[in-house]
């Protein structure tokens, strides 16, 4: 699936690269249930990396968060590789 961003940016949270580094703030303990990465389109990149991480530190959460963004979609992908996205993300994928 490719992405057409035009004015906004895209950022993407997980622990592909660097493993398990994002915590949940209230446990201080990595995620429970976590996505294998959650993609964010926001205004701007800061909004973006702070949206797609805070998505990813919610854990099972991570599917209902972007809905409560007013200017965020985002994209969740599991560890087997199912996919979930948010009401507006669609009109992002080319």
């Amino acid at each position: 699936m490719g992405a057409d961003v035009p004015d906004a940016a895209v950022a993407t949270s997980g622990p592909a690269e660097r493993g398990c580094r994002i915590l949940d703030p209230h446990t201080g303990e990595p995620p429970r249930d976590p996505a294998a990465a959650m993609t964010v389109v926001g205004a701007t990149l800061s909004v973006a990396d702070a949206f797609a991480t805070a998505a990813y530190a919610t854990g099972g959460g991570a599917r209902s968060w972007p809905e409560e963004q007013p200017d965020a979609e985002g994209l969740s992908t599991t560890a087997s590789g199912a996919t979930w996205q948010s009401s507006g993300f669609a009109r992002w994928t080319a």
